[in-house]
């Protein structure tokens, strides 16, 4: 099965500097992913599946943005309490 062209390319690098925030650009990176979607430039019968792929890209995303917000919070927190 030929796949229709996305419209951008995945990342396929993770700066992988050893520190606290690497998980952060790990999903972050994940989460760039998400944004490519299939592209159909004329009308196909698996329109239906690409749309239903694109589809799970959003909650996809979603997850990924609340994951890397409760890390986010939880490295200021534990900045805060390093700094007091």
């Amino acid at each position: 099965m030929n796949l229709p062209p996305l419209n951008k390319e995945p990342l396929h690098y993770i700066d992988s500097t050893p520190d606290n925030k690497y998980p952060i650009r790990i999903l972050q990176a994940h989460l760039e992913n998400t944004k490519c979607r299939f592209v159909l430039t004329e009308p196909a019968e698996q329109s239906k599946l690409y749309d239903m792929m694109n589809y799970q890209q959003n909650k996809r995303a979603e997850i990924l943005q609340q994951a890397i917000n409760i890390l986010e919070e939880s490295l200021l927190n534990e900045s805060s309490a390093t700094d007091a």
